[in-house]
């Protein structure tokens, strides 16, 4: 029989020999126990030799080797973007990759604010082009062979570069937003406001102008009396 003295990392040999009672023969049994490396060979083949002494016989083989399958469980996920930094600018290009180290290699599936994104399923997500629609948390969403599933997110702005200089969408561009048209609907209340204010004042001023019918007869009564009453008072002095 032949045994390694010195067994690889993560390997080791246990040894049992005993004698039949009745026949005197010596049985051996030899235990291999192999922890396969994380990032080791996918296919490992085993087999067994018996070689004895010289003189004490020929050498005795197991025949075709054992050759188990060897799969790593799915530990953690990593996503990176780029460019780097989570905020682009409107019409650039995004690329979004998901390492997940597994064996075999785990399903992945992206998903976007929490909903199942239309998209091939694979390691890269590419956005192409990207506009204000395409801001928000991207996930990416790795199942491994036992079922056990991993994550990781990230998230992603878009600015809008313009006259007014680059704005972010999100949170904050909402909370700007609301206040402009709070400020702007003001602006329209006291605008509104000004413009009665000032039809009623110039309707008061053209109804001042207009003298009403009874009030022009009138004038025009006393103007005509008046020669009247200045003759009636000359005639007695004559």
């Amino acid at each position: 029989r032949s045994l390694s003295l010195c067994p690889p990392p993560g390997t080791s040999v246990r040894e049992e020999t005993r004698r039949d009672p009745e026949t005197g023969l010596y049985r051996v049994e030899s235990t291999l126990t192999v922890v396969p490396a994380r990032g080791g060979p996918p296919r490992l083949a085993f087999s067994c030799s018996y070689v004895p002494l010289p003189g004490h016989g020929r050498a005795l083989h197991s025949g075709s080797p054992i050759r188990p399958s060897v799969w790593e469980p799915l530990q953690e996920v990593r996503l990176t973007m780029r460019p780097e930094g989570g905020s682009v600018g409107a019409g650039e290009d995004v690329t979004l990759t998901c390492e997940a180290p597994a064996r075999p290699p785990p399903r992945l599936h992206w998903l976007k604010d929490g909903s199942p994104l239309e998209a091939p399923p694979g390691p890269v997500l590419l956005l192409a082009a990207v506009g204000p629609e395409q801001a928000g948390t991207y996930t990416c969403v790795a199942t491994g062979r036992d079922q056990n599933q991993r994550e990781s997110s990230v998230g992603l702005s878009v600015r809008l570069t313009g006259w007014c200089g680059p704005s972010s969408v999100g949170g904050r561009t909402l909370q700007t937003l609301a206040l402009v048209l709070g400020v702007l609907g003001a602006l329209g209340a006291m605008a509104l406001v000004a413009g009665i204010v000032l039809w009623r004042r110039r309707r008061r001023q053209l109804g001042e102008e207009r003298k009403p019918p009874e009030s022009q007869e009138e004038e025009e009564r006393a103007e005509l009396n008046q020669p009247e009453s200045e003759e009636a008072e000359s005639s007695p002095g004559q």
